[in-house]
């Protein structure tokens, strides 16, 4: 049970170690200028019209903590949030979407904007199918570009990721563009699937191994790393 006192100007309770408490009232319908304020988006929000807050009383600890985070390009404090919450909800994305291995929101989409998906691709037409489920509900359905890789691929690795695509994408056939569906969605969006394309989904073309290294060779060399002197 959390122990709570009695307002100094109200009847409402509060907390009794809370480090800041701030007592007011608020008028029904009456409405302030707040802004431009700072975002996370590292753009300033517009002004708008918010209620106003009559503060009656303020109180607080001694040597109080006041938790904050400075918002702007990103990045910043609260990208970490972002990361966080990446890992959080990692496992309940994958509840509904078994199929999905790992995901990467870079900082630079701010939480959601941006997310790397990597999955494991079961039939042809399997990452359109992964794309349609994300941008239908949760936390990524405003999500402005989605990128879809093979379950093998690193999402945590940009630079792979960018050679991916930028190598092995087919804009025609691999580009996904959803126009806005909803007043929340004010940008279309985009998504890539940049996933090995099966042999009924390709235009004829041969799939393209990659160069990779043997791996039992590479474990060999830093085995004996030392001994070679370099």
């Amino acid at each position: 049970p959390v122990q709570l006192v009695c307002c100094l100007t109200s009847v409402l309770r509060v907390p009794a170690e809370a480090e800041l408490v701030l007592e007011g009232y608020l008028e029904p319908g009456e409405l302030g200028r707040g802004g431009a304020f700072g975002n996370h988006t590292g753009f300033y929000a517009k002004p708008s019209d918010v209620p106003v807050m009559h503060v009656t009383c303020i109180t607080r600890r001694n040597e109080m903590i006041f938790p904050a985070t400075v918002v702007g390009r990103p990045p910043m404090e609260d990208c970490y949030l972002a990361k966080a919450t990446e890992r959080l909800l990692l496992p309940i994305l994958r509840l509904e979407l078994a199929e999905i291995v790992d995901i990467n929101l870079p900082l630079e989409g701010i939480f959601h904007g941006c997310a790397m998906v990597a999955m494991e691709k079961r039939h042809s037409g399997h990452p359109r199918e992964v794309i349609d489920a994300l941008w239908a509900k949760g936390w990524l359905a405003d999500a402005r570009l989605l990128v879809i890789v093979d379950a093998d691929t690193d999402v945590h690795d940009l630079s792979l990721i960018a050679w991916k695509v930028l190598n092995i994408v087919d804009w025609q056939r691999d580009l996904v563009v959803a126009a806005a569906e909803r007043e929340t969605v004010p940008l279309g969006r985009l998504a890539l699937d940049a996933t090995r394309k099966m042999p009924d989904e390709g235009d004829g073309r041969e799939w393209r191994e990659e160069i990779a290294r043997d791996r039992a060779v590479t474990d060999l060399v830093d085995k004996r790393w030392r001994e070679y002197e370099l």
